[in-house]
């Protein structure tokens, strides 16, 4: 995970990381609790698209071994939106930003503040480029 635990209510929070890294069906949940599903906007901001791509070869799982993490990490995101879709169904509006990396480190361990603030830059660019989309599911 990249941050420590934070006791809130007598409860530890952990980062998502540790289950939701992706914590739009989470987001969703909470958010028909308060409001009719046909009320709800989610937009959902998308860990950086650096999904693994490789072409198997004759090693078969030996190949995947390098891809395991990427793996498992985009399949886990993925498998959130796709929930959360489900969860606010046809009368909820979702829109999914996915941010390119730019000069951000692709290490999903590295939490350090230079790192942090070039995700954070990532995320900025592409909300930037997605306004008209944006505001074109919240109007809706």
């Amino acid at each position: 995970t990249y941050f420590s635990p934070v006791t809130i209510s007598d409860y530890a929070h952990a980062d998502g990381g540790c289950f939701a890294n992706n914590p739009a069906a989470i987001a969703a949940i909470e958010a028909i609790k308060l409001w009719p599903a046909h009320r709800v906007v989610l937009i959902d901001i998308a860990c950086p698209d650096d999904k693994s791509q490789f072409e198997p070869t004759h090693g078969g799982l030996l190949d995947m071994v390098p891809h395991l993490a990427s793996t498992f990490i985009g399949s886990g995101e993925d498998c959130m939106s796709y929930i959360a879709k489900k969860i606010i169904g046809p009368a909820g509006k979702m829109l999914t930003i996915e941010p390119p990396l730019l000069e951000a480190n692709r290490d999903i361990g590295d939490a350090s503040s230079r790192n942090l603030r070039k995700l954070r830059i990532c995320a900025e660019y592409r909300l930037a480029r997605n306004v008209d989309d944006i505001m074109q599911i919240v109007k809706k």
